[in-house]
Order: C-alpha cells, then structure tokens, then sequence
C-alpha cells in the first residue's frame, strides 16, 4: 500500500489543488516514483474531471513526460492532455499513435 499511497497523495495534489498551488509542484515530485507508479498516478488523474489545461501544461513543465519513452506513461500523459483539452499535445498524440502504429503493425507482419 506505501507505493500505492504515494501515487494517491500526488494524484490528490494535483485534483485539490488550487492554481496559486502550481509553483507547489516540482520535478522532486516523481524522484522516488518507480515506472509503475507513474503509470498509476496518470490513472488515478484520467479517472477524475479533466484537470485544466493551466494544470497539464504546469505538469509537462515540471514533469516533462513528453521525454519519457515508457509507451504506457506515455499515452496515458497524452490522454490527460487530451482530456484537457491542451491543443498543443494533438501533434504528440497523432506522433504518437503513428509510432505506435507502425510498431504493431511491424510486429503483427513479423509471425
């Protein structure tokens, strides 16, 4: 449950959070977060009301998840982006899904 919980308290920051709270948020946040957990507190974010797009925009800021090549963070940060509404992450989403793409596709050719 400590990895869980550690997930939550993050998740719960950013949902309560007021915008004068943002400069609160810093790249320490994520320092002690294992892969999975990342992948648990973007879950635990897409499964509220999309946060505004200030809040994403702050994320990416901080977080820079846009750099990060784990697949599943990844498209998980890039439909919290979309749920925002942040029309700046639709070129990395479309990139994405074309990358993604032709990765399946490559591998389902393969057998």
């Amino acid at each position: 449950m400590t990895l869980s919980n550690a997930c939550v308290a993050l998740s719960q920051r950013w949902i309560k959070g007021k915008e004068s709270d943002l400069c609160s948020f810093g790249s320490a946040d994520l320092k002690d977060l294992s892969s999975h957990q990342l992948i648990e507190f973007l879950t635990l974010l897409l499964l509220e009301a999309p946060l505004p797009v200030s809040y994403v925009n702050r994320m990416q800021e901080v977080y820079n998840f846009n750099a990060v090549n784990n697949s599943e963070i990844r498209f998980r940060w890039l439909r919290l982006c979309i749920q925002a509404k942040w029309e700046e992450a639709i070129p990395w989403a479309l990139k994405m899904a074309t990358e993604q793409g032709l990765t399946y596709y490559r591998a389902s050719i393969a057998f």
